[in-house]
């Protein structure tokens, strides 16, 4: 099965339909979780209220660029209202072509730098993936800006993520070409806002990890959250400042 834990509790106040789309609300915790383990036992206070604030500046900042996203309102320091989308599961075919109303199953990875605790290192180390796979002739240097941004897509919807290639990603969600090079460029539209701010905070983003879904429009969005630590890794002076730091 599908794993379902999350460090966010979700609030239904409209059920999402095939024609329309719902209404919830992601109440943030002071939970975490690490790789593929679960919620972890302990807490991290103030950790909810934190990543709460992250995430509507964030996605404000988005919205602001006129990109969408799910987000609707701040509820409270720890909450807020949010589009809701169905959950289609690609292993059961229950996605066909111009589906609307759900979330694309997909986890899109966007990389400006290779820090040493990226898992393309252990990926290419193990075989699994080739420099040319990623657009690369040699590898750079820990922490060397990358020329061009590389873009991997790993699954959402099953008990564990995995990396996949891009045709198996499009197939995988039903999508159109032009979909897809929407989605494509939407990433890197998110990932170039993250960045200027990030920059302007003294930090360095290094990746981001970017998930999407289609409202009853049939139009692409940005759905959960970004710009905060569970979903970028941050550097600040080669010192991760990010969830990394629970992985490490």
């Amino acid at each position: 099965m599908p794993k379902q834990w999350s460090t966010k509790d979700l609030e239904v106040l409209k059920p999402v339909t095939e024609l329309r789309s719902g209404i919830g609300r992601f109440h943030f915790t002071d939970d975490y979780s690490v790789f593929h383990y679960s919620k972890m036992p302990d807490q991290i206070p103030q950790k909810g209220e934190a990543l709460c604030q992250m995430a509507i500046y964030s996605l404000s900042l988005l919205e602001k660029s006129k990109i969408p996203t799910h987000f609707i309102r701040q509820v409270s320091e720890r909450c807020i209202e949010i589009k809701l989308l169905r959950h289609l599961y690609p292993q059961k075919n229950e996605i066909r072509s111009n589906e609307k109303n759900y979330l694309v199953p997909l986890q899109v990875i966007c990389r400006n730098y290779l820090p040493s605790n990226a898992s393309l290192h252990r990926r290419l180390e193990e075989g699994k993936v080739k420099l040319s796979d990623v657009g690369l002739k040699k590898l750079p240097a820990v922490n060397e800006k990358l020329d061009k941004k590389i873009v991997e897509f790993t699954t959402k919807l099953e008990e564990i993520d995995r990396f996949i290639s891009y045709e198996e990603a499009q197939d995988m969600a039903k999508l159109s070409n032009n979909d897809f090079d929407n989605l494509i460029n939407m990433t890197l539209r998110v990932n170039d806002v993250i960045s200027k701010h990030a920059e302007i905070r003294s930090l360095v983003h290094a990746d981001s990890k970017i998930e999407f879904g289609f409202d009853d429009k049939r139009s692409l969005m940005i759905v959960d959250t970004v710009g905060t630590p569970d979903e970028n890794r941050f550097l600040h002076q080669g010192i991760n400042i990010s969830k990394q730091v629970f992985r490490d």
